[in-house]
């Protein structure tokens, strides 16, 4: 599965490729998204960092921060690193790639993978 964050100027960061245990990830970007959403709010000058502005691609880096977290805690064999299943990959083809829009606080991970 590719996804890609984008922002509501249809900016968007290189699509990340989760080549499986997709239902898990998408709970953990979700759970990152409302996390993300809801610093930003509490820290209002953060507004003007691009982390705080939503950038796609500073998201991104933030976002995979997150998942390679998730991954090596998940994964004992990894050896601490995120050595499969995730990576960044360009000129992918917008039709096999899942969008996720970064001022949208409603999607459900359950819709991406029904896309």
């Amino acid at each position: 599965m590719f996804i890609r964050l984008v922002d509501k100027d249809n900016f968007k960061s290189p699509a990340l490729y989760i080549h499986s245990g997709e239902k898990e990830f998408l709970k953990v970007i979700k759970e990152w998204h409302s996390w993300l959403l809801y610093w930003i709010d509490k820290n209002p000058d953060m507004k003007g960092m691009p982390l705080g502005r939503l950038n796609p691609g500073t998201a991104v880096v933030d976002l995979l921060r997150v998942l390679t977290q998730y991954y090596v805690n998940s994964s004992p064999e990894s050896q601490g690193r995120a050595y499969a299943t995730l990576s960044l990959e360009e000129n992918v083809p917008d039709d096999h790639v899942k969008e996720i829009n970064l001022h949208d606080a409603y999607w459900t991970p359950e819709g991406l993978l029904g896309k």
